[in-house]
């Protein structure tokens, strides 16, 4: 069975970012060279919000701005920082150039689509907010799959707010 890949779903469109593994090392170096570096401002945002739940839709510009703040520590960040061992989780099919100069470059596509993904989701708000019917699409992390999607589009809210543990594109 091929490892599942996951990707980031908002405003009706998905953006596939590759095996979960590859997504987990993401959030790895979020929390050692970004929060780490700078612990001010609160990271949750994408440490709880974007990793385990979704994105609120007021929350959406702090999303922008905190990943352009990781982004700016990525490009400063050689990749010869992981480490062997943290390399290695990512053993297996993977999508990243763990061969690039800096962090930066390694996840320059998930950063590229996170920021789409979240302009997407408030331009979709903005263009049918007046249809009562219509419902926030926010920004998540999910398994980037046809089946996947479908059950995304439709999956309440409610759910991500009462998830304990890992995220459920962890499971």
């Amino acid at each position: 069975m091929a490892a599942r890949k996951v990707g980031v779903f908002g405003g009706g469109s998905m953006a596939e970012m590759g095996p979960v593994a590859d997504m987990q090392l993401f959030f790895d170096c979020i929390e050692v060279f970004a929060v780490r570096g700078r612990p001010r401002p609160d990271w949750s945002v994408v440490t709880d919000r974007l990793y385990r739940r979704y994105v609120q839709r007021e929350d959406t510009g702090t999303l922008r701005e905190l990943l352009r703040l990781a982004e700016e520590e990525f490009s400063r960040t050689l990749v010869a920082e992981l480490g062997v061992n943290r390399v290695s989780r990512t053993a297996g099919p993977s999508s990243l150039n763990l061969r690039a100069q800096n962090l930066g470059q390694v996840f320059a596509r998930y950063f590229t689509s996170l920021h789409e993904i979240a302009e997407e989701s408030l331009l979709a708000w903005d263009s049918a907010k007046s249809d009562p019917t219509y419902r926030f699409q926010a920004p998540r992390v999910c398994f980037s799959d046809m089946g996947a999607i479908v059950v995304e589009q439709d999956r309440p809210c409610s759910e991500y707010d009462a998830l304990e543990g890992p995220p459920l594109w962890r499971r």
